[in-house]
């Protein structure tokens, strides 16, 4: 079993895709799988991941679907998960190449189900906007003290991306059935979160920023929200 699984929902992603590809492979720890997600793509996205998982059948797998949504994509990458530990990665945003490594490193130090880590916010071009990370102290997160993380993530939106966690593969509810919730086009990853604290025993946090989240003026984050959103 691998030690890392990382799910990466595709959709015409393809000015980015390679970008994020390429950062995994240069990781300098090697134990993971990939999981692609094409989420009916309609350009270039799906050919890209059809060659990476040519060049690198040991590492990287495609799922090719029909357009569902990201709840949908993310979905079906956890279903097809078979490592201990799950990451979570956007396939226009790109990692630090030490992400894993240092990843692996402090799970194993606190022996933790999850791991929250900072991240950079960067423009199209890789320039740092913005340093980020939660708003809770560094360090390990359990038994009474883990209503700190709980309270935090009920008061503030540091908690609330999935791509700022890796997550023990048990603590994450793959067998519930999310297709009522599709159609939600903003929180589903703290509609996701949920689960994973309430499993989770030990929440491990550190401020070191290991993700560069690309900032998209055309995505609901960045853009107004509408009452379908609400």
């Amino acid at each position: 079993m691998r030690q890392f699984s990382i799910t990466i929902p595709v959709y015409n992603v393809e000015k980015y895709l390679e970008r994020c590809l390429d950062v995994i492979q240069e990781q300098s720890f090697s134990d993971y799988e990939v999981i692609l997600v094409d989420d009916g793509s309609t350009d270039d996205s799906g050919k890209i991941c059809d060659a990476y998982c040519k060049q690198h059948p040991d590492k990287f797998k495609v799922i090719h679907k029909h357009n569902q949504g990201l709840l949908s994509a993310r979905r079906v990458g956890l279903e097809h998960a078979q490592g201990e530990y799950v990451c979570f990665l956007d396939s226009d945003d790109y990692w630090m190449p030490y992400t894993l490594e240092t990843i692996d490193t402090k799970l194993k130090e606190a022996v933790a189900d999850v791991l929250v880590f900072g991240h950079y916010l960067v423009d199209e071009n890789g320039i740092l906007l913005q340093t980020n990370h939660s708003s809770l102290d560094e360090g390990i997160y359990q038994g009474e003290k883990k209503r700190e993380v709980l309270d935090a993530f009920l008061t503030t939106t540091s908690l609330n991306s999935l791509c700022i966690k890796c997550v023990r593969r048990a603590c994450i509810d793959v067998e519930r059935d999310y297709l009522p919730y599709y159609s939600v086009s903003s929180g589903e990853d703290l509609l996701q979160t949920l689960p994973i604290f309430d499993r989770a025993e030990t929440i491990a946090v550190i401020h070191t920023p290991l993700y560069n989240y690309m900032q998209n003026s055309q995505s609901i984050t960045q853009g107004k929200y509408l009452e379908r959103h609400i």
